[in-house]
């Protein structure tokens, strides 16, 4: 009877322990309940409105001058004078440069004179054929042939014409507003054979060419607005536009885009 005892105690001990602990498990179960319930959820919304949204496509590009001109001379006689050097500004039909025209000017009088001897002879060969050069347009087009190319009319007419054109642009003059550039020769030496004697570029409004891919392409067109941000200027934006598109892809599958400068923004 003794040996009984002592497992029965341990039995209803245990059962007593665990109704114990099962009583705070559920009073914090239904505490956390109760403090939910009372939460609110809060959700933020927005009236859809249909309207058209900006979609911007990153590229890089490069910033060139939209007008440039390179200056020739059209004849290799010696540079008497230089008006400007590289860096001035220069004024639409302001001097650049000039040639010895000593020599040009002799040519013109030259051609000049073969030119009047052309149109003696030209009248002696009409004469004789029974026309006048006053009735020029009586003279039948296969005679008046004839008649200029026995009395070389034409070309000493295209001499003269040419020594004049020389003449002419024997000095040159800027095309437009601008900025000298590429200007290498000197004083009393000749223009080298070839080669512009100088540049003139307006920067006033420069151009940016960029690339985008072809995918890209139906994305933009012509007018769209551009914001350059050049990488050698902090917080500096220029406003421009696309003017134009060139349609063909290259082997790369870019497309090239070239914009122009409107305004300028700094932010």
């Amino acid at each position: 009877m003794k040996n009984l005892t002592i497992p029965l105690f341990l039995i209803a001990l245990l059962v007593f322990t665990g109704s114990c602990s099962s009583k705070p498990q559920e009073a914090k179960e239904e505490q956390v309940k109760t403090k939910l319930a009372e939460e609110q959820t809060q959700v933020k919304v927005l009236k859809l409105v249909k309207t058209a949204f900006a979609r911007e496509i990153l590229a890089n590009g490069t910033i060139a001058a939209s007008h440039k001109a390179d200056l020739f001379f059209q004849t290799n006689e010696v540079v008497t004078h230089i008006f400007v050097k590289n860096g001035d500004r220069v004024a639409k039909g302001q001097k650049i440069a000039s040639l010895d025209l000593f020599k040009l000017n002799n040519g013109l009088q030259q051609t000049s004179d073969n030119w009047e001897k052309s149109k003696l002879e030209l009248q002696n060969v009409l004469i004789g054929q029974g026309y006048s050069v006053i009735d020029s347009a009586q003279v039948p087009i296969e005679i008046m042939k004839i008649a200029k190319t026995r009395s070389n009319f034409t070309q000493t007419r295209i001499q003269f014409e040419l020594s004049g054109y020389h003449l002419k642009n024997a000095v040159l003059y800027a095309p437009f507003n601008g900025v000298v550039a590429n200007l290498f020769s000197k004083e009393q030496n000749q223009p080298i054979s070839g080669q512009a004697f100088c540049s003139i570029i307006d920067n006033g409004s420069p151009e940016v060419i960029f690339q985008v891919l072809e995918s890209e392409l139906v994305l933009i067109s012509v007018g769209d607005k551009v914001v350059v941000s050049p990488f050698s200027v902090a917080n500096y934006d220029a406003v421009g536009k696309i003017i134009e598109i060139n349609p063909v892809v290259d082997r790369n599958g870019m497309v090239r885009v070239r914009s122009e400068e409107h305004t300028s923004e700094l932010q």
